[in-house]
């Protein structure tokens, strides 16, 4: 027995039906593979641009520990300078007049005596 026309369609519409599932199922296993490279460059990508950032970021430290090591070194070489200098003044001003000099010292060392006692 022949089956009827209409069962022949209809058996051809389920076959359409199915290749058509077949072949949407096949898009999305291509859409989540292209998703899943995407995310993986997008990974390496952030990777990339953190490593950039950081090493960036260490460079600029290290100059600003740079730049900061030589101020302090210049501003202790003025302090050093300038007490060299004051050094110097002092000694040429006891030299010039050693008995102004000793009743200075006299004067500050009464003073320091009457501090402290209290």
């Amino acid at each position: 027995m022949t089956p009827p026309p209409a069962s022949a369609s209809k058996s051809a519409a389920a076959a359409a039906t199915a290749a058509d599932a077949n072949a949407a199922g096949d898009d999305v296993l291509n859409q989540l593979e292209l998703l899943r490279q995407d995310v993986t460059g997008l990974g390496k990508a952030i990777r990339e641009f953190g490593s950039l950032k950081a090493e960036e970021y260490k460079e600029r430290a290290s100059r600003l520990g740079e730049e900061a090591a030589d101020t302090s070194q210049q501003a202790l070489d003025q302090a050093r300078d300038s007490l060299a200098s004051l050094e110097s003044d002092l000694e040429e001003r006891i030299r010039r007049k050693p008995l102004k000099a000793v009743a200075v010292a006299a004067g500050i060392g009464y003073l320091f005596a009457a501090f402290t006692r209290r």
